[in-house]
């Protein structure tokens, strides 16, 4: 049977490996960074691809902090250890969600704020602000002021604007800047609606072509007994992104539904492509962009935030939804001391881990009929999509 699986991986940014990046858009020409642009790639996780795939499971089962829900697949924003910046290039925004820094800072004698506001981390402008001692002690005489924003977007590279509050008179500004594609648009083709439907389509082919049904019968201890180690080992098979949260996630649970035969009311001719996310042209057909990329939330819930953390409004999307796709939390002038060197980093470390990206499973709609015959389909639960990180059984 051939199932339609294709909204479930479509939060994943394997698609590094098979599309090139589309040109980057100039940020708002209101700010002078003086700084050179960043491009190329830096540091990602290398190793053996079993402990990197341990390590993505060793995530899932965090307490407290469960990854496979009932009705969502989750994952913090923040990159996963070993994704870094080096000298010039930065790699960092690979979890369907890129972010940056916007902030104010002392003008050179010290003794006030620039007139404008400086951007750094964004892939156009320096990781950096270099800062003389009149501006440092100007800082520490107000360690505790808010006088910056991180700034977490999941608004898709190729999903156009203008933003609904562009439409309707005008969006609010962060430290002067105005809310529009120029800037708070990922910028990466990775990050895009095409390179996940591209992806959905390479990921349903090796699945359903080989099932993955590789654990060794007569070895009780095979890790790819394991279903997440088995879904771990698709995304290393197809684009060696195993060491992602999305990618391991999302294979892990497509595979649970390949293997347990679910399909939507048992109907293999409903398009979740299109229904829960639907491509750019879909969307301009009915009349409007309604999915403006993924929807940002916290571990407590989908539409809360960490404390010192906000939605930006930026109007109602075509189907009168919030999109919640650009969220800033607060960073001080202590932050901005701690690390002028790269204070996107700082971003990282504070909020990184408690903003989350969500990808809905419609398990109202799922049914799932496991065949007799399956290697792991012995053990489907009524939710196999809440994939077990450890479970060692169907050997």
């Amino acid at each position: 049977m051939k199932i339609k699986w294709l909204i479930l991986f479509t939060l994943s940014i394997s698609f590094s490996f098979t599309m090139s990046s589309c040109g980057k858009e100039a940020v708002n020409n209101e700010i002078d960074n003086s700084g050179q642009s960043i491009g190329g790639k830096g540091d990602t996780p290398t190793g053996d691809w079993v402990e990197l795939c341990e390590d993505r499971e060793a995530d899932v089962i965090s307490t407290g902090k469960t990854r496979f829900l009932s009705d969502a697949l989750r994952w913090p924003v923040a990159d996963v250890e070993g994704v870094t910046a080096t000298e010039d290039s930065d790699d960092r925004g690979q979890e369907y969600a890129e972010y940056f820094v916007i902030t104010k800072v002392p003008n050179k004698a010290g003794d006030d704020y620039s007139e404008t506001s400086v951007i750094l981390g964004h892939p156009s402008t320096r990781l950096d602000v270099e800062l003389n001692d009149d501006q440092k002690f100007f800082l520490e005489d107000e360690v505790d002021a808010s006088i910056g924003k991180c700034v977490f977007t999941s608004w898709h590279q190729d999903v156009p604007g203008p933003l609904p509050c562009e439409k309707e008179g005008g969006c609010p500004k962060v430290l002067g800047n105005n809310i529009d594609s120029r800037l708070f648009r990922m910028t990466s083709g990775l990050n895009s609606n095409a390179a996940a439907a591209d992806l959905v389509r390479e990921s349903i082919r090796k699945v359903e072509s080989e099932f993955y049904q590789k654990g060794d019968e007569m070895k009780d201890d095979d890790f790819l007994h394991r279903d997440f180690m088995r879904g771990c080992a698709i995304a290393k098979d197809l684009y060696q992104t195993h060491w992602r949260s999305s990618d391991s996630q999302i294979c892990s649970t497509s595979m649970r539904l390949v293997e347990c035969g679910c399909s939507v009311g048992g109907d293999e001719s409903i398009d979740l492509e299109v229904a829960l996310i639907p491509s750019i042209e879909e969307q301009q057909a009915k009349g409007g962009i309604f999915y403006r990329g993924f929807p940002l939330g916290s571990w407590e819930a989908t539409d809360t935030l960490p404390s010192g953390c906000e939605y930006v409004e930026i109007g109602k999307e075509f189907d009168g939804k919030a999109s919640q796709t650009i969220v800033t939390c607060d960073l001080s002038a202590a932050d901005l001391l701690k690390r002028p060197e790269d204070p996107k980093e700082l971003c990282r470390q504070k909020y990184g881990e408690d903003i989350i990206l969500y990808l809905p499973i419609p398990k109202d709609a799922l049914q799932c009929d496991p065949p007799k015959e399956g290697r792991y389909s012995e053990h489907c639960s009524e939710m196999p999509w809440v994939v077990s990180a450890t479970k060692d059984v169907g050997k």
